[in-house]
């Protein structure tokens, strides 16, 4: 409060719109922890309606990318239902899949990254990798913006983006 919110916050005060008038974006960190409901979504769309520019980039759900053995069919649908209505307003700008520090170069870790890639055809999505271990390119995937935080990993630095974008190739039929 006080810095970017309004002290004191009127009654009814709604930070996501008040955000919405000065930002483009806004990254959502609660799907993170918990997938959204459709009407959560909805509401979102809704509270930044008159602000046409404005779009959300959602956090995929920390089964994606922190829990190993994660059933992906069983946690990629529901992430995915609940931020439809994002989508389908064209307010969601990407799914944020952020792996964790101990994402290394392993089959497992490629296979994970295609297996994400076969289950969200279609929609836009992002991959932060922290990947500090080598130079070369991380994945083969299709569609996919691969953001890399990490200096040493080679990938082509673009003007629209400030970090590091990687395009891969994946064989979904394999998946």
């Amino acid at each position: 409060r006080g810095r970017v919110y309004p002290d004191p916050a009127p009654a009814r005060f709604d930070r996501l719109a008040w955000v919405a008038r000065f930002v483009d974006i806004v990254e959502i960190n609660a799907t993170f922890y918990r997938p959204a409901a459709p009407a959560t979504a909805h509401g979102w769309v809704r509270r930044t309606r008159t602000f046409p520019r404005f779009r959300l980039a959602a956090k995929a759900h920390r089964t994606w990318t922190h829990e190993p053995g994660a059933d992906l069919d069983a946690v990629v649908g529901p992430t995915l239902a609940g931020l439809a209505p994002l989508r389908e307003s064209g307010r969601l700008a990407t799914v944020l899949v952020q792996f964790p520090q101990r994402f290394h170069r392993t089959d497992d870790a490629y296979r994970k990254l295609d297996a994400i890639a076969c289950r969200t055809r279609g929609w836009p999505v992002t991959v932060d990798l922290y990947d500090n271990y080598g130079r070369t390119p991380v994945a083969r995937l299709p569609e996919i913006e691969v953001v890399a935080a990490g200096p040493r990993l080679e990938a082509t630095l673009t003007a629209e983006y400030p970090a590091y974008l990687v395009l891969f190739e994946s064989d979904c039929e394999t998946g």
